[in-house]
């Protein structure tokens, strides 16, 4: 559905110009291209301009590169569905077009609107210069300030592309983008959850749709105290000083919050539980693993009694994920879906807070949560003088891909919990962001791997003739899966196998897709030359320490932890930026050969030096003593 179009004839507009010359036209898209930005947004974008807008213009129809943070190539072609019939450069069609055809380059940037209410934008080119080099322009629709969506987020300090942090992060996470407006699921305004306000504008992005409403306040300031007092009792406080901290709430939910089943969730719960895990759902990711070698290790290790809290989705969505073996953890422990109960005010961290006070666990450890991480920010002091609270970052990006909880969260809950991460990398990030004072807060708790539940390689060295290789993951942009693209277009000669979850429609003939392995001792591992991991960033990737532990070589990136682990010569590391071996197809290409010619004596030496530092750092001896020390069990 394409965002709503705003008439752009109404009074006050300015006038049409005079059609643009084919020269300005030309002078205008090259001028309009943001080197600044598309270096900060593309890793493999060169280091000088020329190279970059060239690049930029070989790509932008067909992979979808964007010129600056105001213009999305594939989105304009999704709204603008004529232009795939014709081989047209989609930004080259919006500068050409006029702002009377109601034409828009990013949902949220409403071109009527700008031009009705900032004096002297007469043409698409006019406009795209004052968003690109231009200062002073706040709003780019009625309902989206940048101003205030920078001042209220301030984690967002070092996001300079706020238009897209908003549809790809803020409009999921519930961010206001103004004052006077809120954005919610299109599913929730139209299924009537909340209560039908006037819908202002509605927009797609990456597969869901969201609507725009006014903003609702408590009908009195006195509804607004006693909502926030039934859980925050400080807000009862004297004096005038506290009235600034209430927090802006949905005063619908009075009407839904009888219909939160507090006893129904609470009966869930058949023993007295020791801990709590929250999970957003369950899936087969490495926040999950994680989670299943925690519960694993307290309930057969430390003999305590664990209960999994699903927070973000229903629990007849999670029964297949259970029968994946590297998911086992969780079989014989607890299993309660907080939205079955909850459905209508299920993102509300009071009725979290509510049910924690009332099981009161020995410790609570939120995983990938955000309505655990909110509920740990807003009342995890109160709760900590009952519960040992943790919460866990794997890894931070500069542009929040993935699960951004650490840029969100931090400084939020660092007061609060303790803050775990299985990977030093990521904690030396948060050390630079945090006061000395509160890194004694900060924990290692690196996860472990059991040789027991992966296939064994029984051959070393390269096989003459084609190569086959190996890739597990998401089908997903951060996981770098043009590389994969890029290989294989290389070299047809080289067949890649991938498994994931989501179903994939390879794009060559020498990618297949091999469906969903809930189990690695389900793969013929002998049957690849070799593992290939092309994520962009990461924490520790439980799945490059599987893969190490079976024998096969592996070829992986250096980010997040791998370097800790991997310190000899075991894996096969490559850069995701460029170096004196070119760019990262490049040195992947380089890796493959070196694996070719190595004799298989020296090869299964690669492979045993990996598998052995893998078993030194990650054996769950070690995760035991170091979750018993930090539930100061020892």
């Amino acid at each position: 559905m394409a965002a709503r179009r705003h008439d752009a004839t109404t009074a006050g507009a300015a006038a049409p110009r005079e059609p643009i010359s084919s020269a300005e036209l030309q002078e205008s898209y090259v001028r309009l291209f943001d080197f600044a930005w598309y270096r900060y947004r593309y890793d493999d974008a060169p280091a000088d301009a020329v190279s970059a807008f060239r690049q930029f213009r070989a790509g932008v129809r067909e992979q979808g590169r964007n010129p600056n943070g105001f213009f999305l190539s594939s989105w304009y072609m999704e709204q603008n569905p004529q232009l795939k019939q014709v081989e047209v450069d989609p930004f080259l069609h919006f500068l050409a077009s006029s702002l009377d055809e109601g034409l828009r380059p990013h949902p949220i940037i409403d071109t009527a609107f700008i031009a009705r209410t900032v004096p002297g934008v007469t043409s698409h080119i006019e406009l795209m210069k004052l968003l690109v080099h231009g200062e002073g322009i706040d709003r780019t629709s009625i309902w989206f300030s940048r101003d205030y969506y920078r001042r209220h987020n301030p984690d967002l300090a070092a996001v300079r592309d706020l238009e897209s942090h908003f549809i790809t992060h803020g409009a999921r996470e519930r961010r206001n983008p103004s004052r006077d407006y809120r954005v919610l699921p299109a599913h929730d305004y139209d299924s009537a959850r909340v209560s039908k306000g006037p819908e202002i504008d509605r927009f797609e992005w990456a597969g869901d749709s969201f609507v725009v409403i006014p903003n609702p306040v408590a009908d009195t300031i006195f509804d607004q105290i006693y909502e926030q007092g039934e859980i925050d009792p400080t807000i009862f406080a004297p004096g005038p000083l506290t009235l600034p901290s209430l927090n802006l709430f949905d005063a619908t939910d009075i009407e839904t919050r009888d219909l939160i089943d507090y006893r129904g969730l609470l009966r869930e719960f058949r023993t007295e539980i020791d801990v709590v895990i929250l999970l957003p759902r369950l899936g087969i990711g490495g926040g999950e693993k994680y989670a299943a070698q925690l519960a694993r290790t307290l309930s057969k290790t430390l003999r305590k009694e664990v209960a999994i809290l699903v927070t973000d989705s229903f629990d007849d969505e999670n029964a297949p994920v259970l029968r994946s073996h590297s998911l086992s953890g969780f079989r014989h422990q607890t299993i309660v879906s907080f939205h079955r109960h909850a459905h209508r005010t299920w993102k509300k961290p009071n009725v979290l807070a509510l049910l924690l006070l009332a099981l009161k666990p020995e410790a609570v450890f939120c995983i990938n949560s955000d309505t655990g991480n909110a509920t740990i920010a807003r009342y995890g002091r109160a709760l900590s003088h009952y519960m040992k609270l943790f919460t866990t970052f794997f890894s931070e990006s500069p542009q929040a891909l993935g699960a951004p909880f650490s840029a969100i969260y931090l400084d939020a809950v660092i007061g609060n919990a303790g803050v775990v991460s299985d990977n030093e990398n990521a904690l030396a990030t948060f050390r630079r962001r945090l006061p000395r004072a509160l890194h004694p807060h900060l924990h290692l708790l690196p996860q472990y791997c059991d040789d027991k539940s992966v296939p064994q390689r029984r051959r070393s060295g390269a096989r003459p003739g084609a190569r086959k290789l190996l890739w597990i993951g998401r089908w997903e942009a951060f996981k770098n899966i043009d590389f994969v693209v890029e290989l294989a277009r290389r070299d047809p000669d080289t067949e890649i196998h991938l498994f994931s979850p989501q179903e994939i429609f390879p794009p060559l003939a020498n990618i297949a897709y091999r469906g969903r392995l809930d189990d690695l001792r389900d793969l013929d591992i002998d049957d690849y030359d070799a593992f290939l991991f092309t994520s962009r960033f990461e924490g520790m990737p439980n799945i490059v320490l599987e893969m190490a532990l079976t024998g096969i070589p592996v070829i992986a990136p250096e980010v997040g932890g791998l370097r800790e682990t991997f310190r000899k010569e075991g894996i096969f590391f490559y850069s995701n930026g460029e170096t004196d071996q070119g760019g990262p197809v490049d040195q992947i290409e380089r890796r493959l050969g070196q694996i070719r010619k190595l004799s298989a004596e020296r090869l299964a030496k690669r492979t045993a030096t990996a598998r052995a530092e893998v078993a030194e750092r990650h054996g769950a001896a070690q995760f035991a003593h170091e979750l018993r020390r930090l539930l100061g069990d020892e």
